[in-house]
């Protein structure tokens, strides 16, 4: 009987619980004809990528072998390929765009609502901190606090240290 209570209260209680957060992986290859490769963190580098994708499936002579375009931040609108980067070079800058240090629930801010009640954090998505507001701090109550002050500023004395270890009066031998 207990257990058959248990089931229902889970069921029962199922229906309550709060929409699912899903984590993308890291993403460094885009395209669907002709794939390249992107591991920066510009995203009007993704756009013009798929822009020139989309361009050359209607040029004539377009072949799926076309050769690989590899894009990286130092080299913007070129070709990185051609200098020597691979694929494995945009998945490695693909890996130090992503936060390596962040508390959940900063990342969670910069989280977007998908149509179907879940929550999608992307890879690359930076944390987003609150604001941290400075306030003057009182230890006294205004009105209870003194218009005058108690005591009038007085001198400083500053006493050296070695002359604290001496005693205050010699002691005097007989021989003097």
């Amino acid at each position: 009987m207990l257990r058959v209570l248990a089931l229902l209260g889970g069921i029962l209680f199922c229906s309550f619980a709060s929409a699912q957060i899903i984590y993308q992986p890291l993403q460094y290859q885009y395209g669907s004809n002709s794939m390249f490769y992107y591991g920066g963190s510009d995203p009007r580098v993704i756009a013009r990528g798929l822009a020139d994708d989309a361009g050359r499936c209607g040029l004539p002579g377009y072949s799926a072998d076309a050769p690989t375009r590899i894009y990286c931040d130092c080299m913007p609108g070129l070709n990185a390929r051609v200098y020597g980067m691979t694929a494995a070079d945009a998945a490695n800058q693909a890996a130090m765009n992503a936060p390596r240090y962040f508390r959940k629930r900063d990342l969670l801010a910069a989280a977007v609502p998908q149509s179907d009640g879940s929550f999608l954090v992307p890879a690359q998505a930076q944390p987003i901190r609150g604001t941290i507001i400075i306030k003057p701090y009182r230890a006294v109550h205004p009105s209870t606090q003194p218009t005058q002050p108690t005591s009038a500023p007085g001198p400083v004395i500053i006493f050296p240290k070695e002359l604290l270890d001496r005693p205050l009066h010699p002691k005097s031998h007989p021989s003097a």
